[in-house]
């Protein structure tokens, strides 16, 4: 017997429930999806995008209510089947760091580990694609979340190698010690590259 599998980790959805009951004895596979914090940020702060915000959720930092509300949404999510977190931190770049530090902090306390596609891409400081991957592994580490970083070519561009060594230089650190699974997605296929967290 062979099983196929479809899962939505990177961008997810705001309601897991609807997105279940849309798939329900339609698809012909497995599925599963991730509670996203891009739509959940775009529903609590309104934003007119369709699937990636145009408005607010990409330019704005959240009020103190926001946060609340996003957090409450990723926990929502969290209990209401989604298998993971999903992060485009770069479709949300206003986010602050203590929003991105929170919502790994929430994966953890449900054991669910986060799927992110970072916040730059760029090859000048201060956004390169180390920028963005050194603030996730920062709060994986800090939070216990599991990780797992999507497209890491297309946000490392030419330092892509540098991105590499240094996911590998914390496997190596943290080799023997109680950890997650950091994954780099580095093609159509994915490549997992080692344990961290």
């Amino acid at each position: 017997m062979v099983w196929t599998t479809s899962l939505e980790l990177e961008a997810g959805t705001d309601d897991v429930d609807k997105w279940y009951a849309q798939r329900e004895k339609k698809a012909p596979i497995n599925f599963g999806v991730s509670v996203g914090h891009i739509p959940v940020r775009m529903r609590v702060m309104h934003d007119p995008g369709t699937f990636l915000p145009t408005g607010d959720a990409a330019h704005r930092e959240a009020t103190t209510q926001e946060l609340r509300e996003i957090d409450q949404g990723m926990e929502r999510g969290l209990k209401r089947g989604a298998l993971a977190v999903g992060m485009g931190i770069n479709y949300t770049a206003a986010a602050t760091h203590d929003e991105i530090l929170e919502v790994f902090r929430i994966a953890a306390s449900a054991n669910a580990s986060v799927h992110v596609h970072l916040r730059h891409a760029g090859l000048k400081e201060p956004t390169t694609g180390l920028v963005g991957l050194q603030e996730v592994m920062a709060d994986a580490v800090a939070s216990g979340a599991p990780l797992h970083v999507v497209h890491i070519t297309s946000m490392g561009l030419r330092t892509t190698p540098t991105l590499l060594e240094v996911i590998k230089g914390a496997r190596s650190a943290r080799a023997g010690r109680d950890h997650g699974v950091l994954s780099v997605h580095r093609g159509e296929h994915g490549t997992g590259i080692g344990d961290f967290r």
